[in-house]
């Protein structure tokens, strides 16, 4: 059941929430609007994706994990379902008097994060993992969504982690050879390459020639691509091009040969 819900201006100001998408901002506010009193919901992303964007078709399980890699939400688990923490939700919300208490258990201290599957969580530094970074929403008046330990960069630090899984997450969909995702990650984080120019170097890439000889035989591994710059190689020529190119040169090699000819004969 949706309830009504106040935002500050801190929420449009806030770095770290800026560094994510306008999704992923949205699903954030929605997630308010969700929750009960204390702040928790259950982790369905099928069914918040459903309520908050009705009209549109996204991947709610990865934005609510980057939210959770980015420590705006906790998410825990209990024997039976998966739960949502708002985090610092009851410092900044003042719920109706009359709202039900919540029927939602609390995290746990230390909360066991799952990542929306039935599958037991486990710890994972690829895009899309699901990190419990411990931290809380600080003063939202002041454009600070979360309480951190006063590092401010650290926090930027962590706002780049995030907007960087989310550049890998395109890059890897766009990509056409699905090998080495841990390899490839650690790639992307050393090589910090420019996702539009590699995005717009695949457009090309996955149509030429030597990438798809052979089903595709010769398509560099992922991390070999990134570690070698490839984005950076330039488009092949056309094969017509190269035909008329060599049926130039011939033309060339032809004339220069019958000269030659007439020069030996004393024709010329």
């Amino acid at each position: 059941m949706a309830r009504i819900r106040s935002i500050k201006i801190g929420f449009f100001q806030n770095e770290e929430l800026a560094a994510l998408s306008p999704h992923h901002r949205l699903l954030f506010a929605g997630l308010w609007v969700l929750a009960d009193r204390e702040g928790r919901l259950e982790d369905r992303p099928k069914r918040i994706e459903a309520e908050l964007f009705p009209y549109e078709q996204l991947d709610a399980t990865r934005l609510l994990a980057d939210l959770a890699s980015a420590g705006f939400i906790q998410r825990y688990r209990d024997p039976k379902r998966q739960y949502i923490q708002v985090i610092g939700f009851s410092k900044h919300q003042r719920p109706h008097p009359k709202e039900p208490p919540s029927a939602i258990p609390k995290p746990p201290i230390t909360a066991e994060p799952c990542n929306s599957t039935a599958e037991p969580w486990k710890k994972t530094a690829e895009p899309g993992g699901i990190w419990d970074l411990g931290s809380g929403l600080g003063d939202l008046g002041n454009g600070d969504l979360r309480k951190g330990n006063g590092d401010q960069s650290k926090r930027a630090s962590r706002a780049l982690v995030v907007a960087a899984n989310s550049d890998f997450v395109a890059f890897w969909h766009a990509y056409p050879k699905k090998t080495g995702k841990a390899a490839a990650w650690k790639a992307w984080q050393k090589t910090k390459p420019p996702v539009a120019q590699v995005l717009e170097a695949l457009a090309w890439q996955t149509q030429s020639l030597q990438w798809n000889r052979e089903d595709g035989r010769y398509r560099p591994n992922p991390a070999t691509y990134l570690n070698e710059g490839r984005w950076q190689d330039e488009p092949e020529q056309p094969a017509h091009h190269v035909a008329d190119q060599k049926s130039r040169t011939g033309d060339t090699v032809t004339a220069a040969r019958s000269y030659l000819e007439d020069v030996l004969r004393g024709k010329s």
